[in-house]
């Protein structure tokens, strides 16, 4: 799509051996094969002056995942950038923003946490459930949200962005419900003017939108406040209500 664009020359970046073959096969296919260069390593292992013969005008990087950050996009482009792209290039995306919001929704948790088997009380097996966000279609679910979407962290990928960091949001939720889970989802400003968003309330993506179980469940009601906690490392992003 670089390259159909206009580029005069593309260096892709692909880990996996056997994609980065079906994509050398897939571009020489598509008539692009001296346009483009598929390398089989990661940006940060290439050089200018070996496998760049210099800086590039552009930095295009779709290494998001439905977390946003679970595919290493702070690292990998902060090292672009620094190495890689020319003083005046571009990057895309230029930021990003994650939104979360704590949400009722029974079918998710009893997906997701174990009560009576077989006539047994087993839901001490939650204590080992992993502090992981699980990669969710919300709409294929019954749910409701309890709160107004909150705006939890921002990114400018054009910027150095901290290793860690941890904020505590005020929350007033909206109506009466047991907070199964946060649901959260991002918004990347792809250039000044264009954005897309992963938001359950917008159209389906295949990233879909990130879920992390509260283990127990906390009951909300709309005349107390509550304390949104989220919490960040440079791949992952942990909540909790209190």
């Amino acid at each position: 799509m670089a390259a159909r664009a206009g580029a005069g020359k593309v260096f892709a970046c692909e880990t996996v051996r056997p994609l980065a073959q079906i994509a050398k096969t897939i571009i020489a296919e598509n008539g692009l094969k001296e346009k483009i260069i598929v390398f089989q390593t990661n940006s940060q292992n290439l050089t200018i002056g070996k496998e760049l013969p210099s800086r590039v005008d552009v930095i295009l990087a779709e290494i998001v995942d439905t977390g946003l950050l679970g595919e290493n996009i702070i690292t990998t482009v902060s090292d672009a950038c620094d190495r890689l792209l020319k003083n005046e290039g571009k990057i895309i995306p230029l930021s990003a923003t994650v939104y979360a919001v704590p949400i009722e929704s029974l079918e998710i948790s009893q997906e997701r946490q174990v009560n009576m088997a077989a006539g047994f009380n087993i839901s001490q097996f939650n204590q080992l459930i992993p502090k992981i966000y699980l990669q969710t279609r919300l709409n294929n679910y019954k749910w409701r949200p309890l709160s107004k979407p909150l705006k939890v962290f921002d990114f400018d990928f054009t910027k150095p962005i901290p290793e860690t960091q941890e904020i505590k949001i005020s929350l007033f939720p909206t109506d009466e419900g047991i907070a199964h889970a946060i649901a959260f989802w991002f918004e990347l400003k792809l250039n000044p003017k264009i954005t897309l968003s992963t938001s359950p309330l917008e159209k389906n993506t295949h990233w879909q939108q990130a879920v992390y179980s509260i283990t127990p469940p906390l009951g909300l009601i709309p005349q107390k406040s509550y304390f949104l906690v989220a919490t960040r490392n440079e791949s992952s992003i942990f909540f909790k209500l209190e």
